[in-house]
């Protein structure tokens, strides 16, 4: 899934609450959170990708710079990750 419709998504169901006057604070503090943690697994920050025995040597060389480049989040990550012989920790 494209990352932005993600966000988008979390983001109107946070304002929705906020307009309904349900949790809104905490609405948008979780929505912060969870953008905040999303952004950073997908950078590297918090988590990375790890080879396998069977994990390409190009694959394996370029690992640490890969994270980044693979479009996906959360379980579209890992799936990504795991054709290209890693797993995501």
């Amino acid at each position: 899934m494209n990352s932005g419709f993600s966000e988008a998504d979390s983001l109107v169901r946070g304002i929705k609450k906020a307009l309904r006057g349900v949790g809104w604070l905490n609405s948008l503090e979780s929505y912060n959170s969870e953008q905040l943690e999303r952004w950073r697994r997908s950078m590297g920050v918090n988590g990375s990708l790890k080879t396998a025995a069977e994990t390409n040597p190009w694959i394996r060389a370029h690992c640490d710079k890969l994270l980044a480049c693979l479009p996906g989040i959360q379980g579209d990550l890992a799936q990504l990750a795991s054709q290209l012989g890693l797993h995501l920790e």
